[in-house]
């Protein structure tokens, strides 16, 4: 995808780099839900992957059917628009969002949107007077925690396999370390904050 503003010249269409950081912010946070539902709902893997499809489409269709954002939008002043420069309609963003998921390929694409918003007839633009919401610190922080979490229970499940650890042990052993770097994060963030 190469924003040059020139096929699009009456819309300030979002660079490569604004749309990349909306991909990052985005993709963790959902994600992120998307893991939790599956732990708690998991049966089989097709059905796991079902599940993160529809929790990924519900989590961009209902922020930009509510604010047309987001959360990586808030953090880069962007906005979907129509072609007119209106917030788009119901089946725009149905269908901007079923196509999402096969859209991975516009970043190799010399047209200046994505397959999916060439689909949708959709457009994302930016807009400096937006008011910026920060939540690339928070979706880091989530990758971050969650990458944490998962090997240390790959630990966890290895000590206990090796050492025949009951599971009511292995539970505490966990929730103990979860609280210390949980306060360790949070000590972090107020001596950074305050």
């Amino acid at each position: 995808m190469k924003v040059t503003n020139k096929v699009f010249s009456n819309l300030f269409l979002a660079s490569e780099n604004e749309r990349a950081e909306n991909f990052g912010i985005d993709f963790t946070i959902s994600s992120f839900i998307a893991l939790i539902v599956i732990y708690f709902t998991y049966t089989n893997i097709k059905i796991a992957f079902v599940i993160y499809l529809l929790v990924r489409f519900i989590y961009y269709f209902s922020f930009e059917v509510i604010f047309s954002r987001t959360p990586g939008k808030f953090e880069t002043l962007t906005l979907v628009v129509n072609s007119e420069g209106n917030k788009p309609s119901i089946f725009q963003l149905l269908t901007r969002n079923i196509t999402r998921f096969i859209s991975i390929f516009s970043g190799v694409s010399d047209n200046e949107r994505a397959i999916h918003d060439s689909i949708s007839n959709t457009f994302v633009i930016k807009d400096n007077t937006l008011r910026k919401i920060e939540f690339k610190k928070i979706a880091y922080l989530i990758l971050n925690v969650s990458l944490f979490i998962y090997l240390l229970f790959i630990v966890i499940e290895y000590f206990s396999a090796e050492y025949q650890i009951n599971s009511k042990t292995t539970i505490d052993i966990s929730i103990i370390v979860l609280t210390i770097v949980c306060i360790s994060i949070l000590y972090k963030w107020i001596k950074n904050n305050f």
